[in-house]
């Protein structure tokens, strides 16, 4: 995209300087000749994928919620009882949602 022509660009700014953020992923894994964006513009504001990633981490989280309340429901209209494997899911719904939403919430 974007980011692609802003890594041929040269600059006379030293070798240290240049690998900015001074993360050490830049420094270990990048090329030798490997010029952060941030370094040639100050305004560089990088390609993200943000609102994609946490969209594919919700919607497990809303089909099982989903999943889990249609089996509760259904247990508890035909059966008029829950086994012990629906109250077992219901911590495990809990604990993944909490997970989720640590995580990328």
């Amino acid at each position: 995209m974007g980011v692609i022509p802003r890594f041929a660009e040269s600059t006379s700014v030293p070798d240290k300087a240049a690998r900015t953020p001074s993360d050490s992923f830049y420094l270990v894994l990048a090329p030798a000749g490997f010029i952060h964006p941030a370094a040639l513009d100050p305004g560089y504001i990088p390609d993200t994928r943000d609102l994609l990633l946490k969209g594919f981490a919700i919607a497990p989280l809303v089909i099982a919620t989903t999943a889990v309340g249609l089996r509760i429901y259904s247990r508890l209209r035909i059966l008029k009882k829950l086994g012990w494997d629906d109250w077992a899911i219901i911590p495990a719904l809990v604990s993944e949602q909490k997970k989720r939403i640590y995580r990328f919430g």
